[in-house]
């Protein structure tokens, strides 16, 4: 996540460029989780919507919203053995 977090940019390791630059997002990222085989990650923001991205075309794949099942908008996205958890953060 970079530029004021509105933005997600996915590197080339193997040449330390930026090989995408997603631009989904209106608002703040708050939280970003990958899936265990990087096929796919996830993203919460300021606007209350989880976004799941496929890095390579930077196609949104799923957009639901945070808010309308009574989360606040400090929802957090961890990843733990490939089974992505939404977490309602109070910090």
């Amino acid at each position: 996540m970079s530029d004021g977090v509105l933005q997600c940019i996915v590197w080339n390791v193997n040449t330390s460029q930026a090989a995408h630059v997603i631009q989904v997002h209106a608002d703040l990222i708050l939280s970003l989780a990958w899936n265990r085989i990087g096929s796919l990650f996830a993203t919460t923001s300021r606007d209350g919507r989880i976004r799941v991205i496929e890095p390579r075309s930077g196609s949104v794949v799923s957009v639901r919203s945070s808010l309308s099942t009574g989360w606040s908008q400090k929802t957090k996205l961890t990843s733990l053995f490939g089974v992505n958890f939404v977490e309602n953060s109070t910090v």
